[in-house]
C-alpha cells in the first residue's frame, strides 16, 4: 500500500495541474506513508497549482509523518501565488508531529490569511503538542482573516494542552475574526486533555455571537 500510494502521489505531481482550482488528497490510515508523499504534493503546488482555490489534505493516522514532511507542504501553501479560499488539513493521530510543525504551519496560515474563506484543521491525538502550537495557530489565523467564514480547530486528545493555552488562543481568535458564520472547537474536554469543562463554558460564553457554534 505504501508504495502504490507514492507512486500515485508522485504521477500527480509529476502532471500539469495548472489550471486546477481544487485539489483533494486522502491517504488516511496508511500506516507506512512517508514524507516523499507530500513532499511531491508540494512539488504540484507550489510549481503549478497557481490558480488553486481549494486544497484538502488528509493524511490522519499515517503514523510515519514528522516535522519534516510537515514541512514541504507548509512551504507550499506558503505560495504568494497562491490565493487558496478553502484550506483543509487532517494530520489526526500523527503522533511524530510536534510543535515545530506547527510553528511551520502557523507561517503558512498566516501567508494566506487574506484570501482564507475556510480554514479546518485537525491535530487530534497528536500527542507532543502543546501550548505552544495552538497558540501560533491562533496567532496566525487572526493575522488579517478579515473573511474567515468557517473555523474548525480539533485538538482533540492533546493533553499537553492547558486552560491557559485555550484562553490566550480563543482571545486571538476573537480579536480578529469578526465575521465568522461557524466555528467548531474540540479540545475532546474530559477525555484525555488539559483543558477542562469550566473553560468550555468560557468558550461558549465568548463565542456566543457566532450563529453556529460547537465546542466539545
Amino acid at each position: 500500500m505504501k508504495e502504490l500510494s507514492e507512486n500515485i502521489i508522485g504521477i500527480l505531481g509529476k502532471n500539469n495541474l495548472f489550471n486546477l482550482l481544487g485539489l483533494d488528497f486522502s491517504f488516511n490510515h496508511c500506516h507506512e506513508l512517508t514524507g516523499k508523499a507530500l513532499g511531491d504534493i508540494a512539488k504540484a503546488i507550489s510549481n503549478q497549482s497557481l490558480h488553486l482555490q481549494h486544497l484538502n489534505l488528509n493524511f490522519s493516522n499515517c503514523q510515519q509523518l514528522t516535522d519534516k514532511a510537515l514541512a514541504d507542504v507548509t512551504k507550499a501553501i506558503s505560495n504568494q501565488s497562491l490565493h487558496l479560499q478553502h484550506l483543509s488539513l487532517d494530520f489526526a493521530k500523527c503522533p511524530r508531529l510536534t510543535d515545530q510543525a506547527l510553528a511551520d504551519m502557523a507561517k503558512a496560515i498566516s501567508s494566506q490569511s487574506l484570501h482564507l474563506q475556510h480554514l479546518s484543521l485537525d491535530f487530534d491525538s497528536c500527542e507532543q503538542l502543546t501550548n505552544q502550537a495552538l497558540i501560533g495557530v491562533a496567532t496566525a489565523i487572526s493575522n488579517q482573516s478579515l473573511l474567515l467564514q468557517y473555523l474548525y480547530l480539533n485538538f482533540g486528545f492533546t493533553p499537553k494542552l492547558t486552560d491557559a493555552g485555550a484562553e490566550i488562543a480563543a482571545a486571538a481568535i476573537e480579536k480578529s475574526c469578526k465575521n465568522l458564520k461557524e466555528l467548531n472547537l474540540n479540545f475532546a474536554i474530559r477525555l484525555l486533555s488539559g483543558i477542562t469543562s469550566q473553560m468550555k463554558e468560557s468558550l461558549r460564553k465568548r463565542f456566543a455571537h457566532v450563529p453556529k457554534l460547537t465546542i466539545k
